[in-house]
C-alpha cells in the first residue's frame, strides 16, 4: 500500500529499524524473572519459575537460548483508554450539539476465517523484517489436528495455512491486518465531507484561547479485536466508510456479524430518528460478484454507546452491574457458620476482583459507591447472628485505622478515576492524549470561565449537576474526589511556557483576571472581537511581561498596536478599555505552581545540572582518596529516616555521591521514598562525572538493571511510563541520549571488605547517613519538574507525587474518613495508643468471632437493653432496661455488660490474670527495674476496670479494642536504644489488645447466650441476641 499514513510508518520504522526478535542476555531475562507472581503454575513444560531464578548465570545461559525463539506481544493500550476514548467522542458531541452517526460492526467469530495474508500485506507495508513472515509461515504449515469425539480422536486433519483459532498471535496478527484498513480509509476520508473532527469549542468560534485549542483530531474508526465502531456526521459518509471497510476485509475472508451490529446517533438527536440505517456491504451470494453493493438494514439506538459490555458514560448502568455482583455473591455450604475472615476471602477474590475491573472501564459517581458499601454490609450482616446491621464505615476502614480491613468501593472507585484522569491526559497513544486534551479545554474555557479546573482556584468550583452528559463522568467523580481530599490533591501543568510567551488569548486573560481579581474592570465580548478581527489576539500581540520587585505582572503597550483606519475606527477605544482591565495583572494569576514553570523544559534542565555542579564547588566536601582503578569511580547513596515512615509521615530523604567530588542533597518531598534519595545520587553522579567512560557504583540493583538496558539509554520511555520517581529517571535517560550517562555497576551494600568498590560504598553510605544527624544544614535537591509528566499530581503537604496515585488516594481518604468519625467516643482513636492493631484476628483467623463483635461493637449495634428500649424495637420482647443477668442495675448499657456487670467479674479476673502471665513471659520485661515491672503488670492485670489510671477518660474501654497510651510505663532510659524501646512497647500493645477483644468476645457470647429469645422473620429465620 502507498496511502500517506502507510508511507509514513514504512518512514519512521526505516529511520528506527525494528530489530527482531530481539534476543535477551542473562541480565534482561534475570530482571524480567523478578517481575509477576513470585510462584505461578508451571507450564506445560512442568518448569517453576522459583527453579528458574536459582539457577547460576552459566546454566541461566541454557535458558535465555530458549527464551530467544519464543514470541510474546507487549501489552499496549489498556481497555479503560478506550471507553474513556468514547466517552469523550460521546461528550463532545453533546457538548457542541453535533449529529454524530455510528456504526458498531461486530466479525464473525473465529480467527481461522482471517487469511494470513493480511499479516503479510502489513508487514511488508510497514517495513518490518521478512523473517517475521517466515517464521509465521512456517508455524501454519501442515498442522496436524485431532479431533475429539465421544468415540475418541479422530484420525488427524492436516491444516496448512490457517490462522489459528487458539494461537497466542492470532489476535496480534488481526490487529495488523484491520489497522492496514483502518489508515487506508483515514487517508480516504482526507478532507472528506462528513468525517468526524473533533475540535475545542474556542476553535470552533475562531478564538484560540490557549495552545490546547489548536489541536484536532479525526475519528474515523475505534477498533478492539474483532469489534469496532465507525463514526460520521454524516449517513451518506458512514455509508462510504462501512462499505469500504466491507471490501477491504473481505478480501482477507473476514465478514461482519450484521445481526450484532447496531448503529448509534449521538450528541444532538433528531427529534424524529431513524429506526434503522441502511448501509452498503459485499454480497456474499453464491454465483454473485462479491463487489455488487448489497444494503443491510441495522437498528438505531439513540441513548448512548456501548462498547465491551459498558455502556459508556453511565454509572447508573454500572452501579447497578456492581449491585447485581454483590447480590449474586454466595458461599460454599459449611457444617458451621462461616467465619467473618473466611467470608472476607471469599468475598475479595469472586466478588472485589470482578468489581474492580468493573470500574476500571467505568467509575461511578460517589454517592452510588458509598450505596454499593452499605449493600455489601448488608450481605455481610444477614450471614451474621445479630440484630441490627453495622456501619460500612467501620467494616471498610483499615486495621490500622481501627477497622476491620475489608476494600472499600468508594475509595476504589475514587482511586481508579483519580488514576484514569492522569492516565488520560498524559497518554503514551497521542489519539488519546489529544481527545483528553480537547475535553480538557472545553471545561476549562467554556464551562469554567477559563480557570483550569484541576488545581487551586478551580478545585474549589464545584460541577453542575447538568454537566453529566457534556463532560465524562469519571472525570467528574475524580475532581469531587480531589477537592474534598485533604490534603486537596491538585493535577499541576509541569510545563506553562506559553505563558510567558504571551501565547494566551485576550479573551482567557481577562475571564482569568476577573476570576481571580473580581475587582478588575468588567469588558464585553464586542471589544475583544474588534480588536480580533485587527489582529490583536494574544498577549503577545499587545505587551509583554515585566518583573516589578518580586511580582511579574503584564505590561501593556503604551500605545495602539495597529494603524488607526479613520476616525470611525472603535479599535484604540477598545484598546484603552482592555489595555486598562489587563494593565499589572499577576503572572501567577494565569497558573498555579512555582515561577521556574514558566521556563522551558530545557532550560530548566540545564539550570539544575548546574546548581549541581555549583554545590558541588560550594560544600567543600572532600573528594574520595580510594582511586586504585585505572578508570575513574563514583559512588552513590540514600538514605530515609525513618526508614518506613507511612504516607501522611514526614520523612528525611537525602542522597549523597561520591569520588573526584563530593556532594550532599536533600529531597524535600513528603512523597519521597529510598528510591528518590538513591536515584538522586545517580543524577548527581551523571551530572559531575559527564562522561561515559567513568565507572558509578550503586547499591540500588532495580536501578542498575534498568541504566543497563540499551534501550532505556537510547530513549525508549516504556520501562518508566508508570515508575515510582519517573521524572528522576527520565533525567538520567537525558544524559544517556547525549552520551553522557557513566556506567553504573551494581555493588552489593555494607559489605565490610577492603575491595575498592566495598570501601567506596562504605563511603557513599557515610555521607548519606551523617546528613540525617540534626543540626547539619543540606542544600535541597533540584525537583526535575522539567522531566515530569505534563500533569503531575501535586498537594501542599506532599510536594510532587509520583508515586502509586491509587494508593495515595485510598490512604489518605481512609485518613479523611477515620478523622471524620474520630469525634465519636467509640472511634475516638486519638485519646488512646496510636499503634496499629495486629491484623491477624481481623483478617486470617480461622475463628473471627471477636472481630465480629468488635464490627458491631464499634457501629454501636450490639442489642443491649437500653439499646433495644430506645429503638423502640418491641419485636425483641423488651419492655424494661435492667440488666438481664439480675445483677440489679437499672441500665443494661455496654459499659455495664463488659466493665461492671459482676456476673463476669470471674472472666474478667481470669483474663487480667492471663494478660500478666503473658507479660511476665516477655524477655525485655524481666530487664526492666521492679517499680517499672510491678506497675505494669499490675496495670494489665486490672486493664479491664476503670481501677486502671491511664484510661483517658477514667472510664474502660477495651471493648472497642482501645488500649490506653503505654509509653508512660516504660521510661525513655529504660533500654539502651529506642528502637528496642518501640518494639517493647508494640509488643505489650498486641498482647493487651488481643486480650481485649478475646474477652470481648468471650462475655458477649456468654452474654447472649444466657439472654437468647426465639424470633421468627421471615426473611431471616431465627435470630439471636
Amino acid at each position: 500500500m502507498t496511502t500517506p499514513s502507510v508511507v509514513e510508518v514504512r518512514r519512521r520504522i526505516a529511520q528506527d529499524p525494528f530489530i527482531w526478535p530481539r534476543l535477551a542476555d542473562v541480565q534482561s531475562f534475570r530482571a524480567m524473572l523478578q517481575r509477576g507472581n513470585a510462584r505461578p503454575s508451571p507450564g506445560p513444560d512442568g518448569w517453576e519459575k522459583w527453579c528458574v531464578k536459582a539457577l547460576s548465570d552459566t546454566a541461566l545461559t541454557r535458558v535465555v537460548a530458549l527464551h530467544n525463539y519464543e514470541v510474546a506481544a507487549q501489552q499496549g493500550v489498556q481497555t479503560r483508554d478506550l471507553t474513556s476514548f468514547l466517552a469523550g467522542v460521546q461528550c463532545w458531541a453533546f457538548r457542541h450539539k453535533v449529529t454524530v452517526y455510528a456504526l458498531q460492526r461486530d466479525q464473525m467469530k473465529g480467527f481461522d476465517y482471517l487469511a494470513p495474508e493480511g499479516f503479510y500485506d502489513a508487514v511488508r507495508a510497514y517495513g518490518l523484517p521478512e523473517s517475521i513472515i517466515k517464521l509465521d509461515q512456517s508455524a501454519q504449515a501442515r498442522n496436524r489436528c485431532f479431533i475429539r469425539t465421544a468415540y475418541g480422536f479422530t484420525d488427524p486433519i492436516v491444516v496448512d495455512g490457517v490462522t489459528k483459532q487458539g494461537a497466542s498471535l492470532s489476535p496480534t496478527k488481526s490487529a495488523f491486518t484491520t489497522s492496514l484498513g483502518h489508515r487506508y480509509i483515514d487517508d480516504l476520508c482526507i478532507q472528506r465531507p462528513g468525517v468526524l473532527t473533533l475540535q475545542t469549542k474556542m476553535a470552533e468560534s475562531g478564538d484560540h484561547h490557549t495552545p490546547a485549542d489548536r489541536l484536532a483530531l479525526t475519528v474515523t474508526m475505534v477498533e478492539a479485536t474483532d469489534d469496532s465502531y465507525i463514526f460520521a456526521t454524516k449517513l451518506d459518509t458512514l455509508d462510504f466508510i462501512c462499505l469500504t471497510l466491507e471490501r477491504f476485509q473481505y478480501v482477507y475472508g473476514w465478514l461482519t456479524q450484521w445481526a450484532k451490529s447496531r448503529g448509534y446517533i449521538i450528541g444532538a438527536v433528531p427529534a424524529n430518528p431513524p429506526a434503522t440505517f441502511r448501509l452498503g456491504s459485499v454480497t456474499t451470494d453464491a454465483g454473485v460478484d462479491p463487489m455488487t453493493v448489497s444494503k443491510r438494514d441495522v437498528a438505531v439506538v439513540t441513548d448512548g454507546l456501548y462498547f465491551m459490555n459498558t455502556k459508556i458514560n453511565d454509572s447508573a448502568a454500572r452501579a447497578e452491574l456492581v449491585r447485581s455482583i454483590i447480590d449474586n455473591f454466595s458461599l460454599p455450604s459449611f457444617s458451621v457458620r462461616a467465619p467473618l475472615t473466611v467470608i472476607r476471602r471469599a468475598f475479595e477474590q469472586q466478588v472485589m476482583s470482578k468489581i474492580r475491573a468493573v470500574l476500571t472501564m467505568q467509575p461511578v459517581t460517589a454517592t452510588e459507591a458509598t450505596a454499593l458499601d452499605s449493600k455489601v454490609m448488608s450481605r455481610v450482616h444477614q450471614m451474621m447472628t445479630f440484630r441490627y446491621c453495622p456501619s460500612s464505615t467501620i467494616l471498610t476502614l483499615p486495621v490500622g485505622l481501627h477497622g476491620l480491613g475489608w476494600t472499600s468501593i468508594a475509595r476504589l472507585n475514587a482511586s481508579l478515576a483519580v488514576e484514569g484522569l492522569a492516565r488520560d491526559l498524559n497518554h503514551h497513544v497521542p489519539a488519546y492524549r489529544t481527545m483528553a486534551n480537547i475535553t480538557l479545554a472545553d471545561w476549562t474555557c467554556e464551562r469554567n470561565d477559563c480557570v483550569y479546573p484541576f488545581d487551586a482556584v478551580g478545585l474549589k468550583k464545584t460541577i453542575h449537576s447538568n454537566s453529566k452528559n457534556s463532560l465524562p463522568i469519571a472525570w467528574i467523580v475524580a475532581h469531587d474526589t480531589m477537592r474534598t481530599m485533604r490534603p486537596t490533591l491538585h493535577l499541576r501543568r509541569t510545563d506553562v511556557s506559553w505563558v510567558l510567551d504571551g501565547d494566551v488569548s485576550l479573551t482567557h486573560a481577562l475571564k482569568v483576571a476577573k476570576a481571580v481579581e473580581p475587582t478588575r474592570p468588567q469588558v464585553g465580548a464586542t471589544a475583544t472581537a474588534v480588536l480580533r478581527r485587527r489582529g490583536i489576539q494574544t498577549l503577545a500581540d499587545c505587551g509583554a511581561w515585566v518583573k516589578r520587585g518580586e511580582r511579574i505582572e503584564f505590561a501593556p503597550l503604551s500605545t495602539y498596536p495597529r494603524v488607526q483606519s479613520g476616525r470611525a475606527d472603535p479599535g484604540p477605544a477598545r484598546w484603552q478599555e482592555v489595555a486598562q482591565a489587563i494593565a499589572g495583572l499577576p503572572i501567577s494569576a494565569m497558573f498555579d505552581g512555582p515561577v521556574d514553570l514558566l521556563v522551558t523544559r530545557d532550560l530548566r534542565r540545564r539550570r539544575a545540572e548546574e546548581y549541581i555542579r555549583a554545590v558541588a564547588r560550594l560544600e567543600s566536601l572532600p573528594a574520595a582518596q580510594i582511586q586504585d582503578s585505572p578508570t575513574t569511580m563514583w559512588a552513590t547513596d540514600g538514605s530515609m529516616v525513618p526508614a518506613s515512615a507511612a504516607r501522611h509521615q514526614e520523612r528525611s530523604v537525602a542522597a549523597a555521591v561520591t569520588g573526584p567530588a563530593t556532594v550532599v542533597l536533600k529531597v524535600k518531598s513528603r512523597a519521597a521514598s529510598i528510591l528518590h534519595g538513591e536515584v538522586m545520587a545517580l543524577v548527581a553522579a551523571a551530572v559531575l562525572s559527564g562522561d561515559s567512560q567513568h565507572r558509578v557504583l550503586s547499591d540500588h540493583q532495580n536501578s542498575v538493571r534498568l541504566l543497563s538496558d540499551p534501550l532505556f539509554r537510547a530513549g525508549d520511555d516504556q520501562k518508566v511510563r508508570r515508575a515510582n520517581g519517573r521524572s528522576y529517571y527520565r533525567w538520567l535517560q537525558y544524559a544517556g541520549v547525549e552520551q553522557k550517562l557513566p556506567n553504573v555497576v551494581y555493588t552489593r551494600g555494607h559489605a565490610d571488605t577492603e575491595e575498592v568498590e566495598s570501601r567506596f560504598n562504605t563511603l557513599a553510605d557515610y555521607y548519606a547517613t551523617r546528613s540525617q544527624d540534626e543540626g547539619l544544614t543540606i542544600p535541597d535537591a533540584p525537583i526535575p519538574t522539567f522531566s515530569m509528566d505534563e500533569f503531575t499530581f501535586h498537594t501542599d503537604d506532599d510536594g510532587w507525587i509520583e508515586a502509586n496515585i491509587r494508593a495515595h488516594v485510598v490512604h489518605f481518604l481512609s485518613l479523611q474518613t477515620a478523622s471524620d468519625i474520630g469525634g465519636k467516643h467509640r472511634m475516638a482513636t486519638r485519646l488512646y495508643d496510636v499503634r496499629e492493631p495486629p491484623e491477624y484476628p481481623y483478617l486470617k483467623a480461622y475463628r473471627a468471632y471477636s472481630a465480629v463483635v468488635q464490627l458491631y461493637a464499634r457501629s454501636g449495634q450490639l442489642p443491649t437493653a437500653t439499646t433495644i428500649v430506645a429503638r423502640k424495637d418491641w419485636d425483641a420482647g423488651l419492655l424494661s432496661e435492667d440488666c438481664r443477668m439480675e445483677c440489679g442495675c437499672s441500665l443494661e448499657t455496654e459499659y455495664h455488660v463488659f466493665v461492671e456487670c459482676p456476673f463476669f467479674d470471674n472472666m474478667r479476673a481470669e483474663a487480667g490474670a492471663a494478660l500478666r502471665k503473658r507479660l511476665e513471659r516477655l524477655g525485655e520485661v524481666e530487664t526492666l527495674t521492679e517499680d517499672v515491672r510491678t506497675r505494669l503488670l499490675d496495670s494489665a492485670e486490672f486493664f479491664f476496670s476503670s481501677k486502671l489510671d491511664s484510661w483517658p477518660l477514667k472510664s474502660s474501654q477495651y471493648w472497642l479494642g482501645h488500649v490506653p497510651v503505654l509509653d508512660g510505663f516504660i521510661p525513655k532510659d529504660a533500654f539502651n536504644s529506642a528502637l528496642t524501646r518501640r518494639r517493647v512497647l508494640h509488643k505489650i500493645f498486641t498482647e493487651w489488645h488481643y486480650a481485649s477483644i478475646r474477652l470481648t468476645g468471650r462475655i458477649w457470647g456468654d452474654f447472649t447466650r444466657r439472654t437468647a429469645r426465639r424470633f421468627t422473620n421471615e426473611k431471616r429465620g431465627p435470630r439471636q441476641g
